[in-house]
């Protein structure tokens, strides 16, 4: 590891995006906690904090922050409407888990349903599909006499 103390803020962020950027969030993270204990005011290293952050409660934390720092700041307002959309997927994600746990939600019933409904189709489908008998009256052509003996 690169020794921290004489790297400047700057360059502790830098090193801490890239190690971002090459998937390693866990590995930047120490970085960008280096940067604020020098600049506690630093936005960048907050905003990058805010964005691996494993909850959204701790990205709003991150976020709230930078922007009582520079509240005109357009990244921080961008990551805050970021993160209110991941707490909705958060809280989607929570609510699906919870009601396949339950056994029975609306999800599984409306599955029912489908693949009942999918089946009555198909069987309706085969039948009516199948060819009719035709009575011999129906085949006479106009203007051709059949003999009926």
């Amino acid at each position: 590891m690169t020794n921290q103390a004489q790297l400047t803020v700057k360059q502790l962020v830098d090193y801490g995006a890239r190690l971002v950027q090459e998937n390693q969030p866990d590995k930047a993270r120490p970085f960008f906690h280096k940067a604020l204990e020098r600049e506690p005011r630093n936005v960048d290293a907050l905003l990058w904090l805010a964005g691996i952050s494993a909850a959204a409660a701790d990205s709003y934390r991150y976020i709230s922050r930078a922007l009582e720092i520079d509240p005109r700041n357009d990244r921080a307002r961008a990551a805050l409407r970021w993160a209110r959309k991941r707490e909705q997927a958060e809280r989607m994600q929570q609510a699906a888990g919870s009601s396949t746990q339950s056994g029975g939600g609306p999800s599984v019933l409306l599955s029912i349903l489908v693949a009942f409904f999918v089946l009555v189709g198909a069987a309706a489908t085969i039948y009516f599909s199948q060819p009719q008998p035709v009575a011999l009256a129906q085949v006479e052509q106009p203007g051709v006499a059949t003999e009926v003996a």
